[in-house]
């Protein structure tokens, strides 16, 4: 099934008639978001009609022993107007049996079955064939709590919103712990400016991140040129943080819901945790293209020192590994991408001195 269109958005008029909205509304925004996430804790929510269908795309590899928490807690969610896409990408474990158990009893959840393509090409699949007005990705190793989805959709509503971000916990085999910030963070509805500032600024905002798991997307905003955004599949690591700055470039209305609605499980044998050193430096690659993207556009400008301090920090956690692998070429690798980075990572860290120390010490390394 191909996806309508909702591409006809980005314009002029648009703009301005956004930011005319958000200059009236915003007070009454901040009070009523106050509101909305006090009413959620309390187990209380302002209600909706549940008109609109949110579209939940989840890749699915070899999870097995993961994947039914992470399908109790989608289908269990009190926002019942979802589509539940599963992709399942060549698993060989069973997980794609546990999916299909799983369309057998819910409606609405469908499965995909393709050969192995890795993450992102699922992402696609699962992009492609959504249908809802709104879009969400979860992990399949990972879990939400049961409101998330009417937290967030119910902001979007009242607000008018392009996106909405949530808290979310990090979990490990010890347990979990929900991550905030160290300033604060508008409670009313904030701008492009505003959510890459929260969004790269790390270290003052950990809680807000451009991970997409613990996001809401208004489907109008997951377009570029007229055509649906894509994963970078040839991006094995980091393809979904490009796939963020793209969509919030487009993004401008936003709020954020300090309460930690998403479990990101901490799984050893995950991409995140790879150990294959050509994986690992595929998210160096994809900070690069987020650099060139804001160049080359000319939006948002002021970040990319910003980014390019990500990018720093990731090449120096790859030259960790290729330490210990004795990897001498990839090493090196690592070590010109941190020489050309050094002014800015050093610049950006001057309240760190431990890490300009760490960093220094990697960056002349030698096998």
């Amino acid at each position: 099934m191909i996806a309508p269109n909702f591409s006809n958005v980005r314009n002029n008029n648009y703009d301005n008639m956004m930011e005319n909205l958000y200059l009236r509304d915003s007070k009454a925004n901040y009070e009523w978001l106050k509101e909305s996430v006090k009413q959620a804790e309390n187990g209380q929510l302002i209600k909706f009609e549940m008109v609109e269908k949110i579209s939940v795309i989840i890749p699915v590899y070899n999870t097995a022993e993961y994947l039914p928490k992470c399908l109790d807690s989608v289908c269990g969610q009190t926002y019942k107007n979802l589509e539940i896409i599963c992709v399942d990408d060549g698993s060989t474990d069973g997980s794609g049996d546990i999916a299909e158990h799983y369309a057998e009893k819910d409606p609405r959840v469908q499965v995909i079955h393709k050969a192995n393509g890795g993450e992102s090409s699922a992402r696609n699949v699962g992009l492609q064939h959504s249908t809802g007005e709104y879009v969400a990705f979860v992990d399949c190793d990972d879990w939400l709590e049961a409101n998330m989805y009417e937290v967030m959709i119910s902001a979007m509503k009242r607000n008018r919103l392009d996106m909405a971000a949530c808290g979310y916990f990090w979990e490990t085999e010890e347990g979990g712990q929900p991550i905030g910030n160290s300033y604060p963070v508008s409670k009313g509805v904030f701008g492009r400016k505003e959510l890459f500032e929260y969004v790269y600024i790390r270290d003052r905002y950990r809680g807000v991140t451009s991970w997409i798991w613990c996001k809401l997307f208004h489907r109008n905003i997951l377009y570029e040129d007229g055509k649906l955004l894509a994963f970078d599949e040839n991006l094995r690591f980091g393809a979904d943080l490009v796939f963020f700055i793209k969509a919030a470039v487009n993004a401008r209305r936003i709020c954020y819901l300090e309460t930690a609605f998403y479990h990101y499980y901490q799984r050893a044998n995950s991409t995140a945790h790879t150990k294959n050193l050509q994986v690992a430096f595929d998210i160096v690659t994809a900070y690069q293209r987020m650099v060139d993207y804001l160049r080359e556009e000319q939006i948002e400008i002021q970040m990319i020192p910003w980014l390019q301090r990500f990018q720093g920090y990731r090449a120096s956690l790859v030259a960790e590994q290729a330490i210990g692998q004795k990897d001498k070429d990839m090493l090196q690798k690592c070590q010109q991408v941190m020489r050309e980075l050094g002014p800015v990572y050093k610049r950006t860290n001057e309240q760190y001195p431990e890490r300009l120390q760490r960093y220094e010490r990697l960056m002349d390394y030698q096998l």
